[in-house]
């Protein structure tokens, strides 16, 4: 099942991101909760875009995410670490 919740979070970004153009499905694909908390309660300077900030958001967000993953399979994959399960056992 594919994030349900973010069903919800996608709702009230529609109206939001009605007028992003080719932008709209990378913003919906990308919300995520940091996402949606970002977009949705970010007040944007007068003079900027909200669909270019908002494009840069999730982008950010997802980088960071990419990269956080990367580092941690990365970092684990260097710790020598064995788990025995049998010892868990009681």
């Amino acid at each position: 099942m594919v994030g349900f919740r973010q069903s919800f979070y996608a709702l009230p970004m529609l109206k939001q991101y009605r007028h992003a153009g080719w932008r709209k499905w990378l913003l919906i694909l990308g919300l995520t909760d940091e996402t949606f908390v970002l977009n949705h309660y970010t007040e944007i300077p007068v003079g900027m875009s909200q669909v270019k900030v908002n494009t840069w958001l999730t982008l950010l967000d997802w980088g960071y995410w990419v990269l956080g993953a990367f580092l941690r399979g990365f970092l684990g994959s260097l710790l020598q670490i064995q788990v025995n399960c049998s010892t868990l056992e009681t």
